[in-house]
């Protein structure tokens, strides 16, 4: 269960660092 828990949180975590890095990337167009 505790492995379910670790990959879940892994994969949320990549998934708001692609997220964080494409509003980055918008908000530098912008500029």
């Amino acid at each position: 269960m505790s492995g379910a828990i670790a990959y879940v949180l892994m994969y949320g975590g990549a998934l708001a660092l692609a997220f964080g890095l494409y509003l980055t990337l918008k908000a530098v167009k912008l500029i």
